[in-house]
């Protein structure tokens, strides 16, 4: 797993360890392929599908207005703003 090449598919690699009791989740992508935007939002579904044990299903058709949208209104979804306060509560 060393270079991409950004001339072949595969620009972005997924490797989970299993520790047993837990996992570690490695993302590696070329930076071609990557911005803030879209790895802050392929996180969140990565994190809604592990918290709700079910695939995050997309629409397909989902215009870039509506996606930002869709992300404003769960950042102020009370749901996820207490999972959140009480997940990372014990964190310093």
């Amino acid at each position: 797993l060393n270079n991409f090449d950004y001339t072949k598919p595969g620009l972005i690699r997924f490797i989970i360890n299993d520790r047993g009791d837990n996992f570690d989740l490695i993302l590696s992508f070329h930076h071609a392929i990557e911005d803030g935007w879209s790895m802050a939002s392929l996180i969140n579904d990565f994190a809604q599908a592990y918290i709700n044990n079910k695939p995050v299903v997309k629409d397909s058709n989902l215009r870039y207005s509506e996606f930002i949208q869709n992300e404003l209104e769960a950042i102020k979804n009370q749901e996820n703003i207490t999972f959140w306060k009480q997940y990372l509560e014990n964190i310093q």
